[in-house]
């Protein structure tokens, strides 16, 4: 039960997606035990695991304030961004974070993110959709330190979040924010053409309301084969590689190609909401393809569709 100070604060609903997350599991769910904000809720979304993930879920019953389980096996559509969908449509809090099932949280993410949503909501007004994240340590399986800052080890500027960066790249990860009641009203169901749940979120912040960004460590970020999306590391050789997948094409295409899918999925959603300005931008982006090759680059490069990395731009330019 809550003492009389805690019940003050805001509860704050944890969406966690598991599949097959036995090994790892326990030790996310310990460190949601140990948050200084402790009127946390924990939602789990299970897509389907065939190994005891329900089983270590279950073994924390009781002890969280509030604990649910929702099995997603039969659902339609499975991954990630399906999965945090479909969490995000059972969140009742005024406050939500997404939250991944190999990482550890350390014992102050939560108490340091609502503050400054909070002092935020105090300077903007709480109807205005925001998302504050944090910067994170990357770590190996075993949670020995990689990088001791994710945003500075991947050269992430996480000032730079206008919808016209957000359109070509994103610099939010899931994991390391908290969006408010009225962004999470306003992203909804989260389509098919969305690349990523924190992607697609970090989109209508940046046209709709505000993205703030808390230059703290909230996180072990493990890293290992099972990750959906990960901390690269850019070394020479990393560098190398890029270069070759500009030169094969493929890769670079594939990517570009579904942020254009995704630019014309929110035109869809949210055409008629933006500014003139913000219509216009998306619907261009979106329309890309039917331009003349050198015309398309052009326009990238005149309208600063260009991602931060110079050898990540200009794969994209030489692919668009």
């Amino acid at each position: 039960m809550d003492s009389p100070a805690q019940s003050d604060l805001p509860e704050v609903d944890v969406l966690v997606a598991t599949y097959n997350g036995e090994q790892f599991l326990p030790d996310l769910l310990d460190s949601l035990l140990a948050q200084s904000h402790d009127r946390i809720n924990v939602i789990v979304g299970d897509d389907g695991s065939a190994d005891g993930t329900r089983q270590v879920v279950e073994r924390y019953r009781g002890r969280f304030r509030s604990l649910e389980v929702h099995d997603f096996a039969a659902a339609a559509e499975h991954g990630a961004r399906a999965n945090f969908s479909r969490l995000m449509a059972r969140a009742t809090a005024s406050y939500v974070m997404f939250c991944d099932q190999d990482d550890v949280w350390l014992p102050n993410k939560v108490e340091l993110t609502l503050r400054t949503m909070r002092s935020l909501e105090a300077s903007h007004g709480r109807d205005r959709p925001i998302l504050v994240h944090t910067d994170l340590r990357v770590v190996d399986r075993d949670l020995k330190p990689v990088a001791d800052s994710m945003w500075r080890s991947q050269e992430i500027r996480p000032e730079r979040a206008s919808l016209r960066k957000m359109l070509v790249e994103n610099s939010v990860t899931g994991c390391a924010a908290m969006i408010n009641r009225p962004l999470l009203t306003l992203v909804g169901t989260i389509p098919d053409r969305a690349i990523m749940h924190d992607w697609w979120t970090a989109l209508v912040a940046a046209c709709f309301g505000t993205i703030a960004h808390l230059d703290e460590r909230t996180i072990l970020y493990r890293q290992h084969g099972g990750n959906s999306i990960g901390a690269k590391r850019w070394s020479l050789g990393a560098i190398y590689t890029q270069f070759v997948d500009v030169v094969a094409g493929e890769a670079a295409i594939r990517s570009v190609q579904k942020t254009i899918d995704q630019a014309a999925a929110f035109h869809a959603l949210y055409g008629d909401r933006m500014r003139p300005e913000q219509r216009s931008l998306v619907k261009a982006y979106s329309e890309i393809k039917a331009m003349p090759s050198l015309s398309r680059k052009a326009f990238l490069i005149r309208s600063g569709l260009i991602k931060s990395k110079w050898q990540k731009s200009l794969g994209q330019i030489l692919v668009t």
